[in-house]
């Protein structure tokens, strides 16, 4: 693994290496900002490219309009493409299904245009409540490639689940295919 530090922007994180894969799990919106905009104005701050995937319950626009308020001049960083928000199905579901083998050379290739174009690396998050029970065989088969494959890259991932559409032995499976993860108790995050 990479041990180059990047700054995180998430307290209980701090900063960690390259190659950080993240399970993140929500109840509310609010969940998904109180991590996802300290992690990408961080990455803006310090010259990485960053993407956002988003879906419910915090569709793109919600999310720059949320971004914007804690990050200055934040058109000037999608003016200069160093901030991609998208909707999942921009990503995850471009040709209509989720392909696996697509999604993972389509991350390798958006690391590649990072570093090409002067970026430290690639910051990513993507927020998974898109994906349907069929689609779970093909989603875990993802993350564990996923895993697998950021230990040598400049590339930190966070993967956000809702709780509200995963049992526990499913938020097991996910947490498994992932180096820790953020879930909030009694209130608080709590880095596990």
């Amino acid at each position: 693994m990479n041990t180059n530090l990047r700054e995180t922007g998430i307290d209980i994180l701090g900063a960690t290496p390259w190659g950080m894969h993240i399970y993140h799990s929500y109840k509310t919106q609010k969940d998904l900002l109180d991590i996802l905009l300290p992690y990408f104005k961080a990455g803006l701050e310090n010259n990485e490219l960053c993407m956002w995937i988003t879906s419910q319950p915090l569709e793109a626009e919600d999310a720059k309009l949320a971004l914007e308020k804690e990050v200055k001049n934040l058109d000037d960083y999608i003016k200069e493409k160093q901030l991609m928000i998208l909707d999942y199905s921009q990503w995850y579901f471009k040709s209509g299904k989720f392909e696996l083998n697509k999604v993972l050379l389509g991350a390798v290739e958006k690391e590649q245009e990072a570093l090409e174009k002067g970026f430290d690396g690639l910051r990513v998050a993507g927020n998974l409540s898109c994906f349907q029970k069929d689609d779970w065989g093909d989603l875990m088969c993802y993350e564990r490639e996923i895993d697998i494959n950021l230990n040598d890259r400049q590339i930190l991932a966070i993967c956000s689940y809702p709780l509200d559409k995963s049992d526990m032995n499913k938020l097991v499976q996910v947490a498994s295919h992932h180096q820790f993860g953020l879930v909030k108790q009694a209130g608080k995050w709590i880095k596990l």
